[in-house]
């Protein structure tokens, strides 16, 4: 387990909000992903479900998203974690 516990996550609402802050994602992408978030989560998206989501995303090279992006995606939203339950 990592350093947030499974009772703290990031909302829907949030991950939106997120991801729509990030310029290069257009609105199929954020999609996608928001999916695959959705698919992993058990309340709150957490650390453990951003992991599972990123590492999907890199190994699927038919979603239109690259490494970068995908690591991209992960520091925002591990950096908003952090910050959140500071």
């Amino acid at each position: 387990m990592g350093i947030f516990s499974s009772s703290k996550g990031i909302s829907e609402r949030e991950i939106d909000k997120l991801l729509k802050g990030i310029k290069t994602l257009n609105s199929v992408q954020r999609a996608y992903i928001k999916g695959l978030f959705v698919q992993y989560r058990s309340g709150g998206i957490t650390e453990q479900e951003i992991e599972k989501a990123i590492r999907e995303l890199k190994s699927n090279s038919g979603d239109g998203i690259d490494r970068r992006t995908a690591e991209t995606v992960r520091g925002i939203l591990g950096d908003y974690l952090q910050k959140k339950y500071k």
